[in-house]
Parts: structure tokens; sequence; C-alpha cells
């Protein structure tokens, strides 16, 4: 991942397989992000809440596990995340609030639990947010 400069990167509905590379927190340009529709496992690196630049973020439809990076919420720059249709678990993290460029949501079709944040009242660029099919 020395492409430094990259904007956009646009991998989706490939039937890619393999797991979600940390390294590419590295791409410090990067403001979209498309890996959606592929075969993909394994969990959401950790490092990528450090895309300065991130404003859509779309991993939706493929097989992902494991929680939802509660480190998502120094993306305060992010405007889409989409992330459902995945086996991803855990809860709704209040820390999210602080997510305000935040426009558009998708956890839908996961085993994600848990009640909306009464914290997430401050997040008010929000538009839609799609939670159906969840626990």
């Amino acid at each position: 991942s020395s492409m430094t400069e990259l904007d956009v990167l646009a991998l989706y509905n490939n039937l890619l397989t393999g797991t979600l590379p940390p390294s590419w927190s590295s791409m410090q340009q990067l403001k979209d992000l498309r890996v959606y529709g592929n075969s993909l496992t394994g969990s959401i690196p950790e490092t990528w809440a450090t895309f300065p630049s991130m404003l859509y973020l779309r991993l939706y439809d493929n097989m992902l596990t494991g929680t939802v990076p509660e480190s998502f919420n120094t993306m305060t720059n992010l405007q889409i995340l989409y992330i459902g249709q995945n086996d991803l678990t855990g809860t709704l993290h209040n820390s999210w609030s602080s997510m305000t460029s935040l426009i558009g949501l998708d956890i839908q079709k996961s085993s994600v639990s848990g009640t909306l944040p009464s914290s997430w009242s401050s997040m008010t660029a929000i538009e839609s947010i799609y939670l159906d099919e969840t626990q």
C-alpha cells in the first residue's frame, strides 16, 4: 500500500476472497473505499480508524466477522458507513456520536444488538440509519 495519494479504491462485486489488509490505513488520502459485494472474511481492521480523509466507507455484503470497531468514532469526516450484510457482532457505540458528519449508516442484516444510543442525538447530519434484521 504505497499508494499514498490514492483518493478512491473501488473493488466491489468482484468475488474477492481473503481479509481486509490493515496496511491499507497507510493510504492517508483515501476518501472513498468501496469493497462491497465480495466474499471477504475476517474483521474490520482497527487501524482503519486512522483514515483521516475517509468520507465514504462501503464494506457491506461480505462475510466479515468480529465486532463493529468503536474506534471509528475518530473518523469525524466520515459521511457514509455501510457495513451491513456481514456477520458483525457487538453493540451500537455511544462514542460514535462524535461522527457528526455522518449522513448514512447501514448495519442491517447483522448480529449487532442493543438500542440506539441517546448520545446519537448530536449526529444532526444523519439522514438514514438502516438497522433492519439486526438483534
